[in-house]
């Protein structure tokens, strides 16, 4: 099992050191500004005692990056690319412990050990190596997204061990209380986190047998389900108080909930889910800024077509889900269960909570553990097919599907670090893809301002200027 974990470790640390080598020293971008550059609350620890406010834990993250390297990018693009691995390893370790839980009792041991290793390290290299991970990790504003995820993983993990009796060297408890503390604070990361308590109920539910046996044991879900009213609190609570900028970035994010109404920005998220799932199988043509359009009727054709689409989706995984937990079939479970995760914790900022921008990849950041493990369960069903037919080993077929598929992943996580790594080649593409769109004129006309090419800086101004005025 350690060999597993390490040679794991070795292929994540390999994969995402040459895929984010471009963007180490990568200049900040967008919201760079706002959350650090021009931050003073992070410029000094002590503007964090006491602790509070939403998103807590991400500003103080900043702060201590500030501590040791003031605005050197170097820092904060390390500790993004750090986190980034920390998630590709739970995602690891939840797959392979997954598959000791009793969903997965009826399988030959030797055979569990196996299938758990290819099957959950095929899902690591996908979610370490997928392009669509890049915003969230290189670009710095949105380790709001990676560093949320962590803890996210991290709860979950730890809940399923305890569950599973597998504490090792600590007590029972101490694993309880690390994965009650671990759900404490992803909701001081990001909003996203809210989910996490269902997912941890619905997993109970799911993977250990759910009613079948004592209810009793349903009781431990008491202190995680309560977890659910930490953000409601942050929110209506007094924030981080002051004339700060973190008071000020709260407000933003309340008052940007009355741009669109909740009708509006619901329909148009089941036309931007399925430009999520798109980027999942397909990930061409990614914009940090796109021009999405907005869509006021569940009755547009577009908007129609992709509920159906997602409708039939989430139902077929919820069925298979059935069907295989009814027949004790693990694989097919985690697959669909996979699915069920894409939706669930994309529900937050992809439901009737409006937002004022109604697409960002980096939202994909943590449903895309969900797919990658559905990914990989179907790889590894292929992988037991060829072995029984074939005779091909597991190991073989999974190192083939692995050079299939990663290697492009890798090298197109790499192609699109080579943008995000310079400002000016950076705006340039966000133009070319949202010639629509004022705001990315703005900022590259920033960019030429600050590199002197003032004729460039004015062309480009005008352009937002006209861009702007078009869509008044």
């Amino acid at each position: 099992m350690r060999l597993h974990f390490a040679t794991a470790f070795v292929l994540s640390a390999t994969l995402i050191t040459l895929a984010y080598l471009d963007v180490f020293n990568a200049p900040f971008i967008f919201d760079d500004g706002l959350y650090i550059i021009n931050n003073p609350r992070i410029t000094d620890l002590r503007n964090f005692w006491p602790p509070g406010g939403a998103r807590y834990l991400i500003y103080l993250s900043f702060a201590i990056n500030f501590k040791f390297g003031g605005l050197s990018t170097f820092g904060y693009h390390g500790l993004n690319i750090a986190i980034h691995l920390v998630n590709a390893m739970l995602v690891y370790s939840l797959v392979t412990i997954t598959f000791r839980a009793p969903l997965f009792g009826s399988m030959e041991e030797k055979d569990r050990v196996s299938l758990a290793f290819y099957t959950a390290i095929i899902s690591m290299a996908v979610f370490a190596s997928h392009p669509v991970q890049t915003q969230a990790v290189s670009y710095v504003t949105q380790r709001f997204a990676s560093l949320a995820t962590l803890f996210y993983l991290l709860s979950l993990a730890l809940y399923v061990k305890w569950r599973l009796g597998e504490s090792g060297r600590f007590p029972g408890p101490l694993l309880y209380i690390a994965a009650l503390a671990s759900a404490v604070a992803a909701q001081y990361a990001k909003e996203i986190s809210f989910t996490l308590p269902l997912v941890i109920a619905l997993y109970e539910l799911s993977f250990f047998r759910g009613f079948s046996s004592n209810v009793k044991r349903l009781w431990p879900l008491i202190p995680f389900l309560a977890v659910l009213a930490i953000l409601p609190l942050t929110f209506l609570g007094p924030g981080t108080g002051g004339a700060d900028i973190g008071a000020s970035i709260e407000r933003m994010q309340i008052d940007e909930l009355s741009r669109l109404s909740r009708y509006t920005y619901l329909v148009t998220q089941f036309r931007v889910v399925a430009t999520y799932l798109r980027l999942m199988v397909f990930p061409a043509w990614q914009n940090l800024d796109y021009d999405y359009p907005v869509y006021n009727s569940f009755l547009a054709p577009e908007v129609a077509a992709s509920f159906v689409f997602e409708a039939v989706l989430f139902l077929g995984a919820c069925y298979l889900f059935i069907r295989s937990y009814r027949a004790r079939s693990g694989l097919p479970a985690l697959a669909a269960a996979g699915v069920v995760w894409f939706f669930i914790t994309l529900s937050v900022e992809s439901s009737l909570i409006p937002i004022q921008d109604v697409i960002f990849e980096h939202r994909l950041y943590l449903p895309a553990a969900g797919l990658a493990v559905t990914f990989a369960c179907a790889m590894a069903y292929l992988a037991t097919r060829l072995q029984k037919r074939f005779g091909l080993k597991l190991s073989v077929s999974s190192a083939l599907i692995m050079l299939i598929t990663i290697v492009p992943l890798a090298g197109a996580t790499h192609l699109r670090n080579h943008v995000w790594s310079d400002e000016l080649v950076f705006w340039k593409d966000v133009t070319s893809k949202s010639p629509g769109k004022w705001r990315a004129h703005n900022n590259l006309g920033t960019v030429y301002y600050k590199k002197g090419e003032f004729g460039k800086a004015a062309d480009s101004f005008k352009d937002s200027i006209r861009v702007n005025l078009r869509r008044q």
